[in-house]
């Protein structure tokens, strides 16, 4: 079985009160079979990572979810190489990631928020972040700018390219950093947060777009809030409760009412396609 992540003992502690991971292990395939006959409303919240698509060019969207505080975001700087584990270790398709020798080419990684303290054009920014070799005069080649380009226009803002990204809204910042890991054309996307400072309009164009990726063997790890939004664009789904992993698995079988209320401690009640949180007294 090809894998996309495999987690095995990862731990991690800011300091030494309260680890913000432990122990977590799992294994995420980097394609999922098709279940024809699978149960969207099953009760079951750990599933067996097992099996493969055997289709080309399909690749996985993959949801983290949990409380705050349950370690989301440190899973996802550890996955990027960002944090070390303290214990444990951690493979990307199937390489340690404390070993990838250049990983620009192998993952993009997409913060909450930008933090640039000087003035630099849309365009720019995102040539930043694309792995290339400059020509003879020290320029950036004619290839990487249309790459720039291209990207640009998979989120409909090319209109963007020559404003301030200091002078850019939070929520068109977000798509410029989005815009940015897209250009650097990896096969992983690890995004953490990408729709928060979006509206409605903005969460469902990123979303589909990043589900539209998949079918061409993109693999995606979002951290995500919106559990109808996880529901709905979610292949496979990590859920997360104080620092400990709560369920793994495909997310019809992990997203549910009864793991929903164990996990945030909020009943919910199906409704359709979602999860309405139910008042109690």
């Amino acid at each position: 079985m090809n894998l996309f992540l495999d987690l095995h003992d990862i731990s991690f502690a800011y300091d030494k009160k309260k680890p913000a991971l432990t122990s977590i292990s799992l294994r995420v395939p980097a394609r999922l079979p098709r279940d024809e006959n699978s149960d969207e409303n099953t009760n079951e919240t750990i599933d067996e990572n097992s099996g493969t698509n055997n289709d080309e060019g399909s690749g996985i969207f993959v949801s983290i979810i949990g409380p705050n505080g349950s370690g989301k975001t440190t899973l996802l700087k550890i996955l990027a190489g960002i944090l070390p584990p303290a214990t444990g270790t951690a493979l990307l398709l199937e390489t340690p990631v404390t070993r990838i020798p250049d990983p620009s080419k192998i993952l993009a990684y997409v913060p909450q928020t930008l933090s640039l303290g000087f003035s630099l054009s849309v365009l720019d920014f995102i040539l930043l972040g694309i792995p290339t070799e400059k020509s003879l005069t020290g320029k950036v080649t004619g290839q990487t700018a249309r790459k720039a380009q291209e990207a640009l226009k998979l989120l409909h803002i090319e209109d963007y390219a020559r404003r301030d990204i200091l002078k850019l809204s939070g929520g068109e910042k977000q798509k410029i950093i989005l815009t940015k890991a897209l250009a650097q054309e990896t096969p992983a996307l690890l995004l953490d947060e990408p729709i928060t400072h979006l509206d409605l309009a903005g969460q469902i164009e990123i979303l589909d777009l990043l589900k539209k990726l998949t079918k061409k063997n993109k693999k995606i790890i979002a951290i995500m809030h919106d559990i109808n939004l996880a529901a709905r664009y979610s292949d496979y789904t990590i859920m997360l409760k104080n620092g400990t992993l709560f369920a793994a698995g495909k997310t019809q079988h992990i997203i549910t009412e009864q793991s929903i209320q164990q996990c945030f401690s909020v009943p919910v009640k199906r409704a359709g396609d979602f999860f309405i949180p139910i008042k109690t007294q």
